[in-house]
């Protein structure tokens, strides 16, 4: 879901999102337990390596691997 998007409304009709439709919380940490923790609380959770590239992490085990790498903790809100 972006901002400008079209998208049916459940009365049949075209409608866009809008910024307040759309509500974005992101973090960045190299706290491996706060990664795990967001995880845990249903947040999607991503890991930087230094090559540059950013995968995103699904378990307790692929955040400790990634222990002193920098974590993105993303979640979107879906509201209206």
């Amino acid at each position: 879901m972006k901002v400008g998007e079209a998208y049916v409304g459940e009365d049949g009709q075209w409608s866009y999102y809008t910024e307040k439709d759309v509500m974005k919380f992101e973090h960045t940490t190299y706290n491996s337990e706060f990664a795990l923790h967001a995880l845990a609380e249903g947040f999607t959770v991503y890991v930087t390596h230094p090559d540059g590239s950013v995968d995103q992490v699904f378990n307790a085990w692929e955040i400790a691997d990634a222990d002193g790498h920098l974590f993105v903790i993303r979640k979107e809100n879906h509201n209206g």
